[in-house]
């Protein structure tokens, strides 16, 4: 399968995550992390996502660039050290994430490798970006849609209210309907 369409849930945890990594929350990558069933390892687990220690994904939240591959000499030792260092810990992620996100890990791998042999400007971290603000605008645009529907509810009881309020008008003296609705309001 070349193509796959991920699942809203997944995608919804996966872009939540991103967000914690960009601000450096460790709470936030804690838990979503462990939504995505890494548990204890959640630490290794946004280093695996972002070619990145975790003190550099800890570092200052104001500045996401801290989480960029540097591709230099010593940056990619480091990276193969780590590799190295915790190879057991990265294959029970491996086996402890959903399926779409091994999928995703190898395209970050892909397109990093493609960055780094093309030099060609495009920078696969900023488009993580991208669609991870994306998906968090959506998921929040729908919450409001929910919260909304539950206000139109009472919206249609008002309005069914204000057509009673018509048809007693229409039917009834000043002097009887004028107290009644005052006290409504």
């Amino acid at each position: 399968m070349v193509y796959s369409d991920l699942p809203e849930e997944f995608v919804t945890m996966y872009a939540r995550l991103w967000h914690g990594l960009v601000l450096g929350d460790a709470e936030s990558i804690r838990n979503y992390s462990e939504a995505m069933g890494v548990g204890e390892y959640y630490p290794l687990f946004a280093a695996m996502l972002t070619a990145r220690p975790w003190a550099d994904i800890l570092g200052s939240g104001a500045e996401p660039e801290r989480l960029r591959e540097r591709g230099t000499a010593e940056d990619k030792a480091q990276i193969r050290g780590y590799a190295a260092q915790y190879a057991k810990g990265i294959a029970v992620v491996l086996q402890s994430v959903p399926r779409p996100m091994l999928l995703l890990f190898k395209t970050n791998d892909c397109l990093r490798h493609a960055e780094r042999q093309l030099s060609s400007g495009v920078n696969s971290f900023l488009i993580t970006l991208r669609f991870c603000i994306g998906s968090i605008l959506k998921e929040t645009r729908q919450e409001r849609q929910k919260q909304h529907s539950g206000l139109s509810v009472l919206a249609r009881l008002a309005e069914a209210r204000l057509a009673f309020f018509g048809w007693l008008l229409d039917r009834l003296s000043e002097s009887y309907w004028l107290p009644y609705l005052l006290s409504w309001l």
